[in-house]
């Protein structure tokens, strides 16, 4: 995630599903939970690596639309504040690239994307693997439209 004071390093405590749809779509701040979550996050993972030059990797981190076409393997989520006022949240999600075998974090604020994961995040069904598309046209911010599908 972003070190600069305007980037997005506020883990977001959203546990209640309409408050998470609002979040997503934009429509709605998000509440904070403690800031020491993510320190101690990127600790345990540093800590669980297997051998020195894991744990000295940086963990890279990739928007949905940088991996259109790919497959990956949603480990966990969190949502994070945006750094544009008024646009609620994203998804930032641990991953696995499946191509490469990568770790890394996969960012998106695409609201169908974004909701399609976080529904598995909310049922307790992750890890969950879903191949990154684009669909034709754009949208009324002139952004791709990306969308999600369950892969095996």
């Amino acid at each position: 995630m972003g070190k600069d004071e305007d980037s997005s390093t506020e883990l977001a405590v959203v546990d209640d599903p309409e408050q998470l749809a609002m979040v997503l779509a934009g429509m709605a701040d998000v509440p904070f939970e403690d800031p020491s979550a993510v320190q101690l996050a990127i600790v345990r993972r540093i800590l669980s690596a297997k051998d020195a030059a894991e744990a000295m990797a940086e963990t890279p981190t990739y928007s949905t639309q940088d991996l259109v076409g790919e497959t990956i393997e949603v480990l966990d989520c969190r949502v994070f504040k945006s750094r544009y006022d008024g646009q609620g949240g994203f998804l930032a999600c641990d991953a696995l690239r499946l191509k490469t075998g990568e770790r890394c974090i996969v960012n998106s604020s695409a609201a169908k994307v974004a909701a399609r994961i976080a529904w598995h995040w909310q049922h307790d069904a992750l890890p969950a693997r879903f191949t990154i598309t684009e669909l034709e046209g754009e949208t009324a911010s002139g952004y791709k439209v990306l969308d999600v599908q369950a892969a095996a």
